[in-house]
Parts: C-alpha cells; structure tokens; sequence
C-alpha cells in the first residue's frame, strides 16, 4: 500500500462528493455560530463557507458548471446536503438575538440558502485582485440582510421572501405568501425593534 495514500482526502472522491461534505460541515459550523443577530451570524458563515471551500475552488466551480446542464445528474438546491444545511439555516433564524418563527424561519432559510449558492457562484469567477470584489459582496449581503429583518413589521417583507422560497424550494411545505406576510414578526427573542410601534 502507498504510504502517501492517505495524504490527500478528496483524492478518491467526485467534485460533487467535495461539495458534499463541505456543505455538510458547513451546517455544523453553523449551529455552533455564537449568539448575536440574524444578519452577523449569517455573515459569519458565509465568511466559514468561503473559507472551507477555499482549498477546493476548482471542485467547487466544477460542480456548479455541471448542475448548470440540462443532464446533470445531481440537483444543487434540493439534494440532501441542500436540505441539511437549509435546515441549519433554519435554526439560525430560529435561534437568533431576532429570530423568527415558524413559515417566516423557513422562507429566510430558503432565501439565505439560495443567497448562500449564488456567493459560491460569484465568488469562484471572482478575477479581481485578492478576491476583494467577493469580500465587498459578503459585506453587502450582511448589510441587506441587516436593513431587511427590522422591515418584517411590514407585509411585503415577509412576503417578498415567502416568494422566493418558493421559487428557489418549491417543494418546501409553508404557508401562501400571504398567509406567512400575515404572521407577526414580534415573536421572536429580540423584541428592540418593536419599539416604534403604538
């Protein structure tokens, strides 16, 4: 047996099997993420999945060129690891200082999931020096997500994220878009940002 099999772990795995496990790493780092709100935690692992994936980019690109095939054999957005990490998602709206509850949890985790692919996408056809064009999205996407949880008092909020989870998991069971715009958002731990209201 060669001694140096070993050394390398991905060497007998497919860019898809790659991904795979990185992802489901990812989902452990992000139910381990320390306290604090929705916008920074989710930040933090975004910067943890860039990082995770960083020694395996060419992989990582393969795969997405693959899913973007008509025959490609393995689904992105719906496959197990998909749903496992959605579902760590899921609980960091649950569990945040601002969480969220209920069809609203799983909307955000259906859009910070779909947030999440389309950062790997940009990220690993990212050219600009030092990959600060990737650094300055990351730092965007915190900012939205940031500005955009204090506006779930208001219908469309909840309602334009209802939308894109069913978009981007249309098999994902939840409430109709209007029905989740209707839930009260004041039930989360983080009450702060009723403060305004009469």
């Amino acid at each position: 047996m060669d001694e140096h099999a070993d050394l390398n772990p991905h060497a007998a795995k497919t860019p898809q099997q790659v991904l795979q496990t990185k992802l489901d790493a990812l989902a452990t780092h992000i139910d381990s993420l320390p306290a604090g709100a929705m916008a920074d935690r989710y930040s933090q692992a975004l910067s943890i999945a860039i990082q995770t994936l960083s020694q395996d980019r060419e992989a990582v690109a393969a795969v997405f060129a693959g899913a973007m095939l008509d025959e490609a054999e393995f689904e992105l957005l719906t496959g197990s690891s998909a749903q496992r990490l959605t579902a760590a998602l899921e609980r960091l709206a649950l569990e945040s200082d601002d969480a969220l509850r209920g069809s609203q949890a799983r909307d955000m985790a259906a859009a910070l999931f779909t947030t999440l692919m389309l950062v790997l996408i940009f990220w690993c056809y990212d050219r600009s020096p030092g990959q600060k064009s990737t650094e300055s999205l990351l730092s965007l996407v915190r900012d939205l997500f940031a500005q955009l949880r204090p506006l779930y008092f208001l219908p469309m909020a909840p309602g334009l994220i209802a939308r894109l989870a069913r978009i981007a998991q249309p098999q994902s069971e939840s409430p109709s878009v209007g029905a989740a715009a209707q839930e009260d958002a004041r039930d989360g731990k983080h009450q702060d940002l009723d403060v305004h209201r009469d």
